[in-house]
Parts: C-alpha cells; structure tokens; sequence
C-alpha cells in the first residue's frame, strides 16, 4: 500500500519480534495511532520508537480504551490502554514528559452542539474532559510524549 502511494522506502517489519530498521536519533517525531494495543510487547517498541527519535523528538500515540465499544470486536486487539497504562509505559520507555490529549470529539453529537453554540470544540473538550474524568476513557486515550 505504502509503495503504490509513492513512497518508495517503504518497510515492512513485525513489532513482535523485530526492531525499527532505522538508526539512532533519525527522526524528529513518530505518529503511532492504533498500533500498540496490538502488540504483545508495547513497551519493546515504544523503547525502539524513543530510539530513532531525535533528542529534541516526540511521540503521538493514540490507543483505544476497552470500553470503546469497538475494541472487544477487533479480534487482532492483544490489550486495552486506560490513560494511567499508557502513561506510565511512556515513561518506562524514556520519555521525559507525557501531555494526554483528551479528545472528545468522538463522543456522538459533542461536535454538532460545540457548532450550534459556538463553542471552541478543543477547549470544550478539555473542559469537558476536566469536570468529568470518566468521559476520558469513552474514547481514545492519546498523547504526546516529549523526549
């Protein structure tokens, strides 16, 4: 898929048992969106992530919950995150600075009313995020890891 979209380096590698095939400090940030809840060793790769970033480098990861509804139907899910596991496997992995992102924005018809009131849907959303905790785990826990 990578090559017919142009990119001609394109690797393909198994997270389960191999290592990033890219040296040390090569890039300034890694975007890691639905990916670890499938592996059987997150921390493995996320240590290889915080690797090839950059000194000044950071992460994006983003990971489902166990009560998104959709985590238990993909049959390839090896485990679920809460923002707590996340963010301490960052930590474990290096990273210096963990900043959860609480996006909201999934939630049905969050969107729609932020529009009808004119509301600035990001910080609706951290807001919202604030005054009820619970709501954080409806939907993706994602962050930005600093290294």
């Amino acid at each position: 898929m990578a090559k017919k979209s142009g990119y001609i380096q394109a690797k393909r590698i198994d997270l389960n048992r191999q290592k990033l095939p890219f040296r040390k400090h090569m890039f300034d940030a890694v975007i890691c969106r639905q990916v670890l809840e499938h592996l059987l060793f997150p921390l493995t790769t996320t240590k290889e992530i915080y690797r090839v970033l950059k000194p000044t480098g950071f992460l994006f990861v983003s990971v489902p919950t166990r009560i998104n509804s959709k985590f238990d139907d993909d049959y390839t899910h090896v485990r679920p995150f809460t923002a707590h596991s996340l963010e301490t496997m960052l930590y474990d992995a290096g990273f210096i600075k963990v900043v959860p992102i609480y996006n909201l924005i999934g939630i049905p018809g969050l969107g729609l009313l932020a529009r009808l009131f004119g509301y600035n849907i990001e910080a609706a959303s951290r807001s919202l995020a604030n005054k009820l905790p619970w709501l954080r785990e409806l939907t993706n826990v994602e962050a930005v890891a600093i290294k």
